[in-house]
């Protein structure tokens, strides 16, 4: 445009230039000023107050950043629950991101994830840090995508599809095996993480693919579920599946430490990792689809396949044949089937190890209901009618929520009902553009909510309990986690033939009150499993 003109840079004025600049500059100021003016008349008129400052010692909170990255102890403990503890129950902060409002009020939640739900999305962030893997799945959307999404998941999870415990069984049994691999059936001193962690995972390909990894199995026996699938294959790969698992979930864990730097964790052992999972996630989309085909032919001819168990993939399939959104949507069920369930099921042992009476307590209700080890006669509904078992459930995650801090960003001026004002019980007008984060670890101990033992783990306290939304451990709202059902199904399954197993459990190490933690694609217990096991 300049060379039509015939303008060049160094003919127009240096003041021209200036001026220029000056007319953009105060345009800039006058649109923050009517910005703001209009906020504050917002907030006016809502009768909203702000909430407790948190001053940094460094500006944009650096230094909370820097004690972050790298850290080795108990990051929730040491670092964020002190942080937060500071500023009372709502309270706002400085960061690189810009102002933070943090709070672990029931009420705000709801506004959060239910009430206000259109105010909200959870933003780029997310699938910055973890669209690398997960791509545009259910995880890392929001809006139209999102709901998308959510229509495709939602009606796998019916009752049908998460109840057939026979699959549950057949991994337990390997779970067994691996308890009784070179110990004494009558004491067993073991690590149950690691065991724990292959069962969610043969768990879940199951349920997926139609095919378990087996990784039980392969740890047992030192194979590889791919040796086999990628025998073919002229990208040969020294990692195991398990680790390439291990691998990916641990590093998309770490990456929201790093607030946008994610390029420094992208090691080659982290994008083999990814490329080792996409590939495994591909070879069964390539599969199913073409067996669609060929099913599609059957019909045409007026041949009746033969009615096969219910496979999550083949369902999902026959509402998109896109191959990317197939792996989004497959991945990220994947990576969180895995990690979540086995945190809670962590979480659940070493409680019961340090809490011998509600083992036996527990393990006799379990006994009446399904009888001995050697006669299982559990359902979907009797599993959820065993109180005692659900009772442990509950109050693990209470005490331990797999997902302990979440954050939205406001996409509207909008409020939170409570944390304003001196007294923190005006309403708190939330500025477009401002991240929310909410602290469901923080509000599940709040001794106002639950009690002088709210940090002691307690399961009777359930017994005829009822909660609102100060109890959120799945989130809630249309975001609420449409797995649920069948993490709690997988977990009460294996708790219950543990129970009957198994007579008694302790800790590894006696004496120990510390659980650590710390949080990848879910927060789980820093230290591992440790029990002694008495059959």
């Amino acid at each position: 445009m300049l060379a039509l003109l015939n303008i060049t840079p160094t003919s127009i004025p240096l003041r021209t230039i200036l001026g220029l600049v000056l007319i953009y500059a105060v345009q800039s100021c006058i649109r923050r000023y009517l910005s703001a003016r209009r906020f504050r008349q917002f907030a006016s008129s809502n009768n909203c107050e702000p909430p407790h400052i948190i001053p940094n010692r460094f500006p944009w909170g650096i230094g909370e950043i820097i004690k972050v990255i790298g850290f080795k102890g108990d990051i929730i403990d040491d670092i964020i629950c002190p942080a937060w503890n500071k500023g009372g129950n709502t309270h706002a902060a400085s960061s690189i991101l810009g102002q933070v409002i943090n709070t672990c009020e029931p009420r705000n939640v709801q506004a959060i994830l239910a009430t206000n739900f259109k105010d909200y999305v959870i933003g780029d962030m997310r699938y910055r840090q973890a669209g690398i893997l997960l791509g545009r799945g259910i995880l890392t959307s929001d809006g139209a995508r999102w709901a998308h999404s959510r229509a495709l998941i939602r009606p796998q999870f019916n009752r049908d599809s998460i109840s057939d415990l026979d699959v549950a069984e057949r991994h337990v049994q390997a779970l067994f095996e691996a308890l009784s691999k070179s110990q004494d059936d009558e004491e067993i001193s073991v690590d149950l993480e690691p065991l724990l962690f292959h069962y969610t995972l043969d768990m879940i390909t199951e349920f997926l693919f139609g095919i378990s990894v087996n990784s039980q199995q392969a740890a047992m026996e030192n194979i590889d579920f791919l040796d086999e699938m990628l025998k073919k294959d002229s990208q040969k790969t020294e990692m195991s599946f398990s680790q390439a698992f291990t691998i990916a979930a641990e590093t998309l864990g770490q990456r929201p430490r790093i607030l946008g730097l994610n390029w420094l964790l992208d090691s080659k052992k982290f994008l083999e990792a990814c490329s080792i999972l996409r590939r495994f996630t591909d070879h069964f989309i390539t599969l199913t689809l073409r067996h669609n085909e060929e099913r599609a032919e059957d019909f045409k001819s007026d041949k009746q396949p033969k009615k096969q168990k219910y496979i999550f993939l083949e369902e999902l399939s026959k509402e998109t044949q896109d191959p990317q959104e197939l792996r989004d949507q497959l991945l990220t069920l994947l990576l969180a089937g895995r990690d979540t369930t086995a945190a809670l099921l962590s979480f659940v042992f070493i409680e019961l190890a340090r809490n011998p009476h509600v083992w036996k307590k527990v393990r006799q209700e379990v006994l009446e209901t399904f009888g001995s080890e050697n006669s299982p006669e559990i359902t979907f509904s009797s599993l959820k009618g065993c109180h005692g078992v659900q009772h442990v459930l509950n109050e693990t995650l209470r005490l331990y929520p797999l997902v302990p801090f979440n954050m939205r960003y406001a996409v509207e001026d909008t409020i939170l009902p409570v944390g304003g004002g001196p007294q923190g019980n005006a309403p708190v007008a939330v500025r477009k553009g401002t991240m929310v984060s909410y602290g469901v670890f923080l509000m599940h101990r709040r001794k106002d909510i639950w009690g002088d033992d709210a940090l002691e783990w307690k399961p009777e306290r359930w017994v005829k309990k009822t909660v609102g939304w100060e109890y959120a451990p799945f989130n809630g709202g249309p975001r609420i986690c449409l797995a649920q059902q069948f993490a709690l199904t997988e977990a009460s399954f294996l708790l219950v033939r543990m129970l009957q197993r198994f007579e008694r459990i302790e800790p590894a190490v006696p004496g120990e009150t510390e659980i650590k933690k710390d949080f990848g694609m879910a927060m789980k217990a820093a230290d591992g499993v440790g029990v002694r096991l008495f059959g």
